[in-house]
């Protein structure tokens, strides 16, 4: 399950042109602004939030490998306040400086953004035709509110703004990227395996750079890729071998 909070926001959805549920494309192929649209008001006919609950701070939770769902809490009393249903895939979610919540939809190839506590999309975002596609994480820039999102293969993409704007950068030597998160100052990290080794590899992309460096780390061993976390203060990364952070 991948986890991620927001405070209460005063929050006014955009007109994002969200318009219609047809039949749902294969992944990797950009789906149609009629099946978007179907899908976006599918989410909204089975999706709930307490309204009362909308008002305080939220902990949402992924609900990847049961009902594909995103689950709602309060927080810090982590009552249950809701769920946001009617995915093809719940995978990573993040949210940004407004308190809105991005979730990662592999298998429509999708990310969606709503409003904190909200039921209804108010955005989405696709992958470009040629780039490495809608993985399975997302994180979202603290100093300008760009959004990245991992894709197939050693591949990852940066949204401008969280809008449609986008870049697709690689992860030289990676077979495949895992997770994605950035620290305090913009710099954005990705795990996953090495091509050649089979081994954990953490690559970064410096603020305002335009090339992805490996990053050697010293000192403690990672068996498998796992969860980015800026806390503060330090880098955090989870060891989804050792399930431990």
């Amino acid at each position: 399950a991948f986890v991620t909070g927001c405070s209460a926001q005063t929050a006014t959805p955009n007109a994002a042109g969200i318009p219609s549920l047809g039949v749902r494309a294969r992944a990797g192929a950009p789906l149609s602004q009629a099946r978007l649209a179907a899908i976006a008001r599918g989410i909204a006919q089975k999706s709930r939030v307490d309204r009362a609950a909308r008002k305080g701070r939220l902990l949402y939770v992924a609900d990847s490998y049961g009902y594909g769902q995103l689950l709602v809490y309060t927080y810090p009393q982590l009552s249950g306040a809701g769920v946001l249903s009617g995915f093809g895939s719940v995978d990573g979610v993040c949210t940004d400086r407004q308190g809105y919540v991005w979730l990662v939809d592999a298998a429509d190839q999708v990310v969606w953004e709503f409003a904190h506590g909200g039921t209804e999309p108010i955005n989405y975002l696709q992958a470009s035709p040629s780039g490495p596609g809608i993985g399975a994480s997302c994180a979202v820039n603290p100093k300008n509110g760009d959004l990245a999102v991992t894709g197939f293969g050693a591949g990852f993409t940066v949204f401008r703004n969280g809008q449609s704007t986008l870049s697709t950068y690689t992860a030289s030597g990676f077979g495949s990227v895992s997770y994605i998160g950035y620290d305090g100052t913009g710099d954005l990290y990705v795990d996953g395996v090495l091509s050649s080794t089979f081994t954990f590899g953490l690559a970064e992309l410096p603020a305002g750079s335009s090339s992805v460096q490996n990053v050697t780390l010293a000192g403690e061993t990672i068996s498998k890729p796992g969860g980015i976390q800026w806390d503060g203060k330090y880098l955090d990364i989870g060891d989804a071998g050792l399930a431990v952070a």
